[in-house]
């Protein structure tokens, strides 16, 4: 896979668990452009757009080095490349990986038509990132203004067109006080679409905005909003992903109530260079105590600005899964 990432290094790897078996996934940058500025956005720096044939080439390549694995199509934007039509119809032809997985803020395909270039395929996904349903909000969220409108109308046209939609939303100190009403309301647009389901991720860092620490809270106030805004779409029969299986975006197992321990959910593996204890030159941190943890081995811990901000006293050692 080193190889892989030096010959297209718009395209990274990431190792899980389910069981025995580890599959992994494949993430391709399409294209650095977005139309929003989120503060917190997850993104690398900007870098040039890969070229058609360099996009089909990744495209085989995977498929032979990872077979049966999620490929997620993402940016920057993915819908501002023009070709992302032609690229999704072409990965799912491959018929070799486990999803397809378009990762968008939906803006585009409040465009007329725009959501019926993408046929309803079992496995294709849309990864829609819906942070916040008050106006003034979801712009400082996104870092645009007026935009609402347009990601709602993108929303609904997806769903309108049959699509398997994720709605995908970012807890942070903005918006954790409203979650349980933005749940509720997100519940009635969902209605009994049985093709939509709900993410509720983690907030990360990335070290090129340093704007995002800024919108850290702590798990202790992050953990009941979760809880509430998760049952209060559970009992509208909407399904919520667990939040351990969002890899980077992940809640740490220790900071959930005991019963998220035991969810069939892919785990993350961790890379050498991402975590360590107690070392703060690393993306994540975790305490000397998290050695002896039963999850210590897929779990990164607490992002560094997390950890600089709080402390490390959310790391509570599990002993037992």
């Amino acid at each position: 896979s080193d190889i892989v990432r030096k010959r297209f290094p718009f395209l990274s790897v990431e190792r899980h668990e389910v069981g025995s078996y580890v599959p992994g996934e494949v993430l391709v940058r399409l294209t650095s452009r977005c139309s929003q500025r989120c503060p917190f956005c997850s993104a690398p720096r900007p870098a040039p757009d890969p070229s058609e044939r360099d996009l089909r080439l990744s495209f085989r390549a995977a498929a032979e080095l990872f077979p049966g694995a999620q490929f997620t199509l993402t940016g920057g934007e993915p819908t501002l490349r023009r070709s992302l039509p032609a690229h999704v119809r072409q990965l799912l032809a491959m018929g070799c990986f486990s999803q397809v997985r378009v990762q968008t803020n939906a803006v585009a395909f409040s465009r007329p038509g725009f959501a019926g270039r993408f046929r309803p395929d079992p496995g294709l996904v849309f990864f829609v990132s819906l942070h916040a349903l008050d106006p003034e909000l979801y712009d400082e969220l996104s870092g645009t203004r007026g935009m609402l409108p347009a990601a709602l109308t993108g929303l609904r046209a997806l769903m309108a067109a049959g699509h398997r939609v994720i709605v995908n939303i970012v807890i942070n100190s903005r918006n954790v006080g409203s979650l349980e009403a933005y749940a509720a309301r997100l519940a009635d647009m969902i209605g009994s679409n049985d093709k939509v389901q709900v993410h509720l991720s983690s907030l990360t860092c990335s070290e090129h905005r340093p704007a995002a620490a800024s919108y850290l809270a702590r798990y202790e106030d992050l953990v009941p909003a979760l809880m509430k805004a998760l049952h209060r779409l559970q009992r509208r029969g909407i399904v919520v992903q667990s939040p351990l299986s969002a890899t980077h975006a992940s809640f740490p197992p220790c900071v959930l109530p005991a019963g998220f321990r035991k969810d069939k959910v892919t785990r993350y593996r961790p890379l050498e260079h991402e975590t360590g204890y107690e070392d703060a030159s690393r993306d994540y941190e975790k305490s000397r105590l998290c050695r002896a943890c039963a999850f210590d081995g897929n779990c990164l811990g607490l992002p560094r600005e997390y950890a600089a901000r709080f402390g490390l006293g959310a790391c509570r050692p599990i002993r037992y899964t």
